[in-house]
């Protein structure tokens, strides 16, 4: 007897089985959703609360390739590795950005981080090292098929990583979800890392965990008891512990005891819960036992009866033997025996009522008495070579072809004759059976027709199988329509078992003999399940069968109806995909939905709508008049047939983010977009309405916020212009004075003073030749963006032509060389792009090298519309790459971004003169105009700048802005 080691409980089973594919569609529509947010810069998508930290772009895509390899996982194709890959490949990817400092371009290349690039902070778009280092376990976990026991380890540890993220939040803990600055994992995303550990965990199912996790012995009840206790409980009396501490209404030592005794309470509770009902399992698992033992004894009882049976069917035997002449005499078939010579020795009462001979009058005489004589030659040749071989029965004719026998009034009459040979007495004796057909020929004939018939109708049908089968479950006939739906040709099925259509699980559980028992007891029998196709290809059908009986009851087969249902199925699977979906992104959504039907009742609404309004109350057409609101911009109550559901309806109006206020059903006020549009029929008959609420309210407090800011940020640009004016007079005067009468001072004492004196008066000199050149660099860096031209084309050949007309004494001093390239005419700001390329060429001739006079390359390109990029104010332009490059003596690459500081630096102002101004200028200059400028190094070879600014500029500046 076999014993199940390894109980399960087949909801539960069901419950794990169908849990990865539903998170793995959760995890897809969450990032769909994240991934809408940043296209769309919907802040509300991006994170849950505002101040919280943003699910960044690169990782609402792999929770989408998370979601879709987990969806497949179950299925085993190669959707999961390509997906889990992927997940691995941008994980691992972006750790080694952390690792190895490096940029490799993936964080931004889809959008832009601005919110985090405005804050200052490191590395804009790139997801936290928590998060890559989840995504890196998560995804390996998925692809080590083979290795489930180091797949659930890495499993759990991602768990662990999301579920320290999602503690780090609750307790207000930040070390546990931002281990560097501006890398923090965001609270939804620790949420969902969570719940695609616990579909992973899910899709393990050959691991100890999922195992014990859906047994039904007195572990699996306690793992599934006590684990969720173990990971619950102490969070949340940890929080109670710690609130009632904020709030005062204890102090530290006595929230210590209260936790410890809630703690002591809560698990002895567990314990007793756990022990009652492996408690209950023992005494089942021992009643069990007395009644396997009992079956048992009941087992030994019923062998003994049946030997005592078989000893009696043994002694019943022997009396049949003695019945048999008897039985012989009353056989309604006719029984003759023929000697070698074939004369008959036995002819019975059947032989006599079929021949109408009787015994005496036939025992003697040749068998030809009642054979025709055109078979009598043929006949007894055949029973010589029936003699000779080896052997003892055979059938005549067994394809019904015609076999005649003769009465004795001379009539033929068709027949069906079975022979056996028996030796006795070193004699061999020949025994035919023998029955009339006639009647059966007729009953044949007529059959045929009907037959025929029949399989007329039968194979004009395609869309069902129609087939018989015979009492042992062969197939007896077989349609066109059988064809179609199972792929077999009729004569690959003929007298082929029928179980070859039932998958091999259901083979091995019996289930084809269940079918025709049921249908034999219930007289009718129809079910749903998968069926085989001959290329092994299963489908879904609904299959009846029905027994057929001849006379007497006698099961003569069974006819069989199928019906393809694998369209049917998968309509209803993708309703049910689409449903599901459907739930999860309302459930979702941070916005408001409502769905009416065409009366104005409402349907369906999510979570979102009804936290928005504080409730809901579902009423028609008629009764809107609860529906309070006012239009945002007039002020005007909202008339009943004015709400955009009931002009949707009514009208068929489609209305889009209509500004409202509304009163909430607990009285409080609230600002919506209110957007509706009409759902349509097939023959475009108005069949309902749906109305999406976007919850507006911070938005308008934060647009009051942003008013007095910007208020502010215009009143600090007009106390910057009074500074700008103060330094270009105020301050600049008095400098003039110092460098007048230091000249003249110079002038007049320089024989009279001493060399330490001269140096002094030399050092002030040259400090406040420095402060004015500081003074003037400063106002030229405010004046980039305070003191500007509207954009208009400019030829930057001219530029830099001019731009080298005013260098021509520098260029002829160093024994420079400037080599340029034609360019092109851009959109910009003429004066700030001289001011550019002058600094730029400036500091190409002042760090020359030392063993070689100054070589200058200019080129621009446009860069290709495959690499077209959206400027900051929304349009899409062609960009215009310019690139200034010399044999200086460059400067080592990780100072590439630094140099770009106010006042940075690299030379002491012995070596090189300048204020670690001009570079910062030209960066502002370029940001002004939309663009980005990067510098690469060589030490001792010379370095390279590269401008990018779009050719066309669509938003005018004007002056002042």
């Amino acid at each position: 007897m076999a014993y199940n080691r390894n109980p399960t409980t087949p909801n539960l089973v069901l419950l794990v089985g169908r849990a990865p594919r539903f998170i793995g569609i959760a995890i897809i529509a969450l990032g769909v959703l994240v991934l809408l947010g940043w296209i769309f810069n919907v802040p509300a998508l991006m994170s849950v609360l505002p101040g919280l930290a943003t699910m960044k772009f690169n990782t609402a895509l792999l929770f989408l390739f998370s979601g879709i390899a987990l969806v497949n996982v179950k299925a085993n194709n190669p959707y999961t590795r390509i997906f889990a890959g992927l997940v691995v490949l941008i994980a691992g990817l972006t750790l080694a950005e952390y690792v190895l400092d490096w940029n490799l371009g993936i964080d931004e290349l889809v959008v832009r981080d601005a919110a985090t690039l405005a804050a200052g902070g490191a590395d804009p778009g790139r997801m936290s090292l928590m998060t890559a280092l989840s995504f890196l376990v998560l995804g390996t976990s998925m692809l080590l098929k083979k290795r489930p026991l180091l797949a659930q380890g890495l499993t759990i540890l991602g768990f662990v990583v999301a579920l320290l993220a999602l503690v780090g939040y609750l307790y207000g803990v930040e070390a546990l979800y931002a281990i560097l600055p501006y890398s923090s994992m965001a609270l939804h995303t620790a949420s969902a890392f969570a719940f695609l550990s616990l579909g992973i965990l899910a899709s393990q199912d050959d691991t100890p965990l999922v195992r014990v996790f859906v047994s039904s012995s007195a572990g699996g009840i306690a793992l599934r008891r006590l684990l969720p206790f173990a990971i619950l409980a102490p969070l949340l009396l940890g929080l109670v512990r710690l609130e009632g501490q904020y709030l005062g209404w204890y102090d530290t030592d006595f929230g210590a005891a209260l936790y410890a005794i809630l703690n002591i309470g809560m698990l002895a509770w567990v314990v007793w819960w756990t022990a009652v009902a492996v408690h209950r399992l023992d005494a089942a698992r021992l009643e069990a036992v007395e009644e396997l033992q009992q079956a048992h004894d009941e087992l030994e009882n019923r062998v003994q009866e049946r030997t005592a049976e078989l000893a009696a069917a043994n002694e019943s035997l022997k009396v049949s033997e003695a019945r048999f002449s008897g039985v012989l005499e009353t056989a309604h078939d006719g029984v003759i025996s023929i000697d070698e010579q074939q004369r008959i020795v036995l002819f019975n009462k059947g032989a006599e009522r079929i021949f109408g001979y009787k015994p005496e009058e036939a025992i003697g005489q040749s068998i030809e008495l009642l054979i025709p004589d055109r078979f009598s030659k043929n006949h007894r040749q055949h029973i010589i070579d029936f003699g000779r071989g080896d052997t003892f029965t055979r059938i005549m004719a067994p394809d019904r072809t015609e076999v005649k026998g003769r009465r004795k009034n001379g009539e033929e009459f068709p027949a069906d004759i079975s022979i056996s040979a028996l030796a006795l007495n070193n004699e061999r004796l020949f025994t035919a059976v023998v029955r009339d057909t006639t009647e059966y020929q007729r009953t044949r004939d007529a059959l045929k027709a009907s037959e025929q018939r029949y399989s007329l109708l039968v194979n004009s049908v395609r869309d069902y199988a129609i087939y018989m089968l015979d009492a042992n479950g062969n197939v007896a006939s077989w349609n066109e329509g059988a064809t179609q739906i199972n792929g077999y040709a009729e004569d690959e099925v003929l007298g082929q078992h029928f179980s070859r259509f039932y998958t091999p699980e259901d083979v091995l559980q019996g289930e084809p003999d269940r079918v025709l028992e049921t249908a034999i007891k219930e007289g009718h029998f129809e079910t749903e399940g998968r069926r085989m196709r001959k290329d092994g290809v299963p489908f879904w059908a609904r299959v009846a069968v029905t027994p057929i009986y001849g006379e007497g009851q006698t099961l003569l087969g069974f006819s069989k109806v199928v019906q393809d249902l694998t369209e049917t199925k998968k309509a209803e699977e993708a309703t049910r995909t689409s449903e599901a979906l459907l739930s999860s992104v309302l459930e979702m959504l941070p916005v408001g939905v409502w769905i009416t039907d065409g009366e104005g009742n409402i349907t369906r609404s999510n979570p979102a709508g009804v936290r928005i309004w504080a409730g809901a109350k579902y009423v028609g057409l008629d009764q809107y008049s609860v529906y309070k609101g006012w239009w945002t911009e007039t002020g005007e109550l909202i008339a009943p047939d004015d709400w955009a559901a009931a002009r949707a309806i009514q009208k068929g109006e489609t209305s889009v983010n209509e500004s409202v206020e509304i009163e909430c059903f607990d009285g409080s006020h609230r600002f919506i977009l209110n957007s509706g549009i009409p759902i349509r029929d097939e023959d475009e008959k108005i069949i309902g309405a749906v109305v999406v609420n976007h919850d507006v309210t911070e938005l308008k407090q934060t647009e009051a916020k942003l008013r007095r800011y910007t208020e502010a940020l215009e009143r600090g640009n007009i106390e910057l212009q009074m500074f700008a004016y103060t330094a270009s007079h105020d301050l600049q005067e008095p400098l003039r004075k110092i460098q007048a009468f230091g000249d003249r001072l110079q002038a007049l004492t320089n024989d009279l003073l001493s060399e330490q004196a001269r140096d002094y008066l030399q050092r002030m000199i040259n400090a406040s030749n420095r402060m004015q050149a500081l003074i003037e660099d400063l106002l030229t860096y405010s004046r980039v963006t305070t003191k500007t031209q509207p954009f208009h084309a400019v030829d930057l050949n001219a530029i830099i032509a001019a731009v080298c007309s005013d260098l021509e004494i520098a260029i002829e001093r160093a024994g420079g060389v400037i080599e340029v390239e034609p360019l092109a005419t851009i959109d910009a700001d003429d004066g700030q792009m001289r001011q550019l390329f002058q600094n730029l060429l400036s500091n190409a001739l002042k760090f020359k090298a030392k063993d070689r006079p100054p070589l200058i390359r200019i080129s621009g390109r446009v860069l290709k519309s495959d690499v077209n990029r959206t400027s900051l104010d929304g349009a899409t332009s062609s960009f215009y790459e310019i690139t200034i490059s010399d044999n200086g003596i460059g400067f080592e690459e990780k100072y590439a971004e630094r140099i770009f500081g106010m006042f940075q630096r690299l030379h002491g102002r012995t070596e090189y003169e300048g204020t670690g101004i001009g570079l910062a200028i030209c960066h502002k200059i370029v940001e002004r105009h939309h663009g980005s400028i990067i510098a690469h190094g060589n030490a001792g070879q010379g370095a390279s700048f590269v401008i990018t600014i779009p050719m066309r500029q669509v938003v005018q500046e004007g002056v002042g802005l």
